[in-house]
């Protein structure tokens, strides 16, 4: 961690600001990651290319204040209620649980691991920093029971390549969707 230019933690100041004051400290750098409205809107991109229903959970990106002013224009009209972008926290469990969901795209953080290596949906992962690249890795190189999503030369994700990471777990035909079904249930089972 010293060596690194940048130390990134996706986290809010309420639950760990002691902790990322003291990393601060300690390394004398610290940032937090969070999208850009670009970058977000690429990424909704992805989830309309697949022509799937969706929702997606998340905070406003950087520069907006709301969800809305984050869309891109005719981006509603596109997409119509096949889709729902939603600007705060969900109860994810619950969600993961409702029978509509074939799908769960997630950054792979701790918890999201847990809940959808529990869940029924597929798992397509977006890792961003530290402990959910290991547990990316665990889970799609490892257990394979979902898959990561590529990302560009830049070190982003592209809409073509979330919308190939969905397409591939999802398709009961295709060799990978039904090798990650399979382990899916046998890791869920234990």
């Amino acid at each position: 961690m010293k060596s690194s230019n940048v130390i990134a933690i996706r986290t809010c100041r309420e639950i760990e600001g002691n902790f990322c004051d003291y990393m601060s400290v300690q390394y004398n750098k610290l940032s937090q990651f969070i999208l850009d409205k670009d970058q977000f809107q690429e990424l909704l991109l992805g989830f309309e290319m697949t022509r799937l229903p969706f929702l997606v959970a998340v905070k406003p990106p950087k520069g907006c204040a709301t969800i809305e002013e984050a869309l891109s224009e005719g981006f509603k009209e596109r997409v119509g209620d096949n889709g729902v972008v939603h600007g705060e926290w969900v109860q994810q469990p619950l969600v993961l649980a409702h029978s509509s969901v074939g799908c769960f795209v997630n950054h792979c953080g701790f918890g999201s691991m847990w809940e959808s290596l529990m869940a029924d949906s597929q798992i397509v992962m977006v890792p961003q920093l530290g402990d959910q690249i290991l547990n990316t890795r665990l889970m799609a190189s490892e257990l394979k029971v979902g898959g990561e999503v590529e990302r560009t030369h830049n070190g982003w994700v592209s809409k073509h390549s979330l919308c190939k990471a969905i397409d591939s777990v999802i398709d009961e035909k295709s060799e990978v969707g039904r090798l990650v079904r399979k382990n899916h249930a046998r890791w869920r089972d234990i």
